[in-house]
């Protein structure tokens, strides 16, 4: 997906959960721009980093689902994928809120 909504920012993150991420159809997703033997870097929008937010935090969140029905690689994937993204930093204009669960992004007034 080219084009997109506000600023965009690229990330080097895992490939286990933005495969899992874009498999699913959990909304927009942005475009791979360099593939390494276990990682993307991926161009993001506001629109698809929001949406990659929202799905690993709740995938990460240990209230959020059972890890113990076989998806605890998933839970350990998303909790890789906010720390890549936290270490990373937000796009210009945009800051990270660390939750209990996840992660929020937020526009500063």
């Amino acid at each position: 997906m080219r084009g997109g909504n506000g600023p965009r920012a690229e990330y080097r993150i895992g490939k286990v959960f933005y495969d899992d991420h874009v498999y699913r159809e959990c909304g927009a997703s942005g475009y791979i721009v360099n593939e390494f033997s276990n990682a993307y870097v991926v161009s993001l929008d506001i629109e698809a980093l929001g949406d990659l937010v929202s799905d690993a935090s709740y995938y990460a969140d240990p209230g959020g689902f059972d890890p113990g029905i076989g998806l605890a690689h998933l839970h350990a994937a998303a909790r890789r994928t906010l720390k890549a993204l936290r270490k990373q930093g937000p796009p210009e204009g945009y800051e990270f809120k660390q939750t209990r669960g996840g992660l929020l992004i937020l526009r500063p007034e």
